[in-house]
């Protein structure tokens, strides 16, 4: 299973959403109590309400309902069969034939399982469901499938891909596999050649000394400072169900930090560090990040961004500020702003120098860790494709001065490049990364009215990690539906190499933090936890949160370990700590 159903399996984390009933669906439901004029409570699952049903009934029973046309706000059911406690062989064939689906033994599984996890589902979703098993009746087809109905997605071949994808194999594995057949082939396109650097870019690992324990005493500079807690909640890119909310939500800074100390463009943004920052300076004393200007106002600035700061930066940073002066309008004022005033810091053209003197990103004793992960995560979101849509909506606007800006440059666009062309040898072992990454988006976000969760996976090499790294975030969501950073939950799970499974479990209520590590590596908790504490709190407090508790558990009692799988830990140092 993936490791995301374990986790919401083993920490109770779905989506909090009410059932919501339409006309046509199936439903099994128990009688609660009986009412005159043909009415009823029924109960489907943990949820009660009020219906018509113009059948004779008995209160205790469960039954096979039909919801029918709502004429008012009244639900109208009709009885298609009585069913058992535990819906028997015969019960499910009954069902199952009167909807016009072929009993086979595949088939009678699935309706189990949908009916025992109470899904309401419409009859033509039961019949694609049941074409598509006649292709693969797998166990894991059988639970995609279940997804499928479940989130509502399309009863498609390429969505059941997608999650199929995502089920069997890491995203660390298929980008591997990929890159290993790109290095195998001998006349590569030049889409083929773009493909490998980026893939190479997200798989190189780190250097030993990167990521470690010791780079938690470096403190947040002012420019980390902005690209708080709050920010990675925005990247998860939760607001919409496809991640668009990844390039709209997000932290203009974060692009921007990012940028200056990529490889790309580190060198050419420190020539005119000077000129720049006087620049961005005057800007951002006429106009403060937090103040409203009306429409001329925002105008003038506009135009003097455009003829003062974008020519000076490099061309990638480029591409972002252009992209900001493009969606400029009084509801998004503020991000102008707040870039501007980054670049009239000098902390920004600090990390910037660091990088180029160290001829590469992310040197442990000048850039601290959080500005690393930050850095690679908002890289591996904008290369990797999965805000691909939300660019798509972006490129139908044109950006100044910007050369090939029809083309997207990502993982996923190149790999679509690639299928779609279908000549390339390496067409068909492209196939794989693709549905991943479909996969990927189609699980991003779950939302209800109220409530939130989303999840992100990436490959972990960068972190020294043995597999990929897993973000969840759930909670509740705030007026404008992204998720409220102090009322919420993350969870990071984690394979490290010496303490190996790992999940920190991240509970923020008003700002104050209760974070429970699970390992199973009992002999370790108390090992620098004391020193690693206080380092935590003392970077919270820079953020305006502050830390209640730390919590050491072993993971919820499993089936007995084979003899010989435990291995002694090594003690004195911890691999990475977010």
């Amino acid at each position: 299973m993936m490791i995301s159903g374990i986790v919401r399996a083993r920490f109770g984390m779905d989506a909090k959403n009410s059932l919501t009933l339409t006309d046509g669906q199936i439903i099994q439901g128990k009688i609660v109590k009986l009412f005159p004029e043909n009415r009823a409570e029924v109960q489907i699952g943990s949820e009660r309400f009020v219906a018509e049903i113009a059948t004779s009934l008995r209160a205790g029973e469960r039954y096979f309902f039909q919801v029918q046309h709502q004429k008012d706000r009244l639900v109208h059911l009709k009885v298609l069969q009585t069913a058992n406690r535990v819906p028997g062989e015969q019960s499910a064939s009954s069902i199952l034939t009167l909807l016009g689906v072929p009993a086979t033994k595949a088939n009678v599984q699935f309706f189990h399982m949908v009916m025992n996890e109470r899904i309401p589902f419409e009859p033509s979703q039961l019949i694609s469901a049941a074409m598509l098993i006649r292709e693969q009746s797998s166990s894991e087809s059988l639970l995609a499938l279940k997804e499928m109905i479940k989130y509502n997605l399309p009863m498609t071949e390429p969505v059941l891909q997608a999650l199929l994808q995502t089920k069997t194999m890491s995203v660390t594995m298929a980008m591997n596999e990929l890159s290993r057949a790109l290095e195998q082939t001998p006349k590569q396109s030049q889409t083929e050649k773009n493909l490998a650097v980026l893939l190479d870019r997200l798989l190189k690992p780190s250097p030993a000394n990167e990521f470690s324990y010791k780079q938690l005493e470096i403190r947040p500079s002012s420019f980390i400072k902005r690209t708080q807690f709050a920010e990675m909640v925005s990247l998860s890119g939760a607001k919409s169900r496809y991640a668009d909310a990844t390039a709209a939500n997000m932290n203009p800074s974060i692009p921007f930090i990012a940028e200056a100390v990529s490889s790309e463009s580190a060198s050419e943004f420190v020539k005119h560090a000077g000129v720049l920052q006087a620049q961005a300076g005057q800007l951002a004393k006429m106009y403060p990040v937090g103040m409203l200007v009306s429409q001329e106002k925002m105008a003038a600035f506009k135009n003097m961004a455009e003829e003062n700061i974008f020519p000076l930066l490099p061309p990638r940073m480029k591409m972002e500020f252009a992209a900001l002066l493009t969606r400029l309008s009084p509801d998004n004022q503020t991000e102008l702003f707040e870039v501007v005033k980054l670049l009239s810091e000098r902390d920004i053209y600090q990390a910037a120098e660091a990088a180029k003197m160290e001829k590469r990103v992310g040197k442990a004793t000048n850039i601290p860790l959080q500005a690393q992960f930050l850095s690679f995560l908002h890289r591996y979101i904008e290369s990797f494709g999965i805000n691909e849509e939300a660019k798509l909506k972006n490129l139908l606007m044109p950006l100044p001065d910007l050369p090939n800006q029809n083309q997207l440059h990502t993982i996923k666009s190149y790999l679509l490049q690639i299928v779609q062309d279908g000549n390339s040898e390496i067409s068909e072992k492209a196939q794989p990364l693709l549905h991943m990454i479909n996969g990927l988006q189609l699980q991003s976000v779950q939302e209800s009215s109220h409530f939130l969760l989303a999840s992100l996976q990436m490959p972990g090499k960068k972190f020294a990690l043995n597999n990929d790294l897993h973000l969840q975030f759930e909670g509740r969501k705030t007026k404008d539906g992204t998720l409220d950073p102090d009322f919420c939950r993350i969870l990071f799970i984690l394979h490290l190499q010496r303490l190996e499974e790992t999940i920190i479990d991240m509970q923020v209520q008003k700002r104050l933090i209760a974070i429970t590590i699970y390992n199973d590596n009992a002999n370790i908790k108390q090992v620098h936890m004391e020193s690693m504490k206080k380092v935590l709190e003392n970077n919270l407090e820079l953020i305006d949160y502050r830390l209640s508790v730390v919590k050491w558990k072993p993971f919820q009692e499993k089936a007995k370990r084979k003899q010989g799988k435990i291995q002694e830990v090594q003690t004195e140092r911890f691999d990475v700590r977010i």
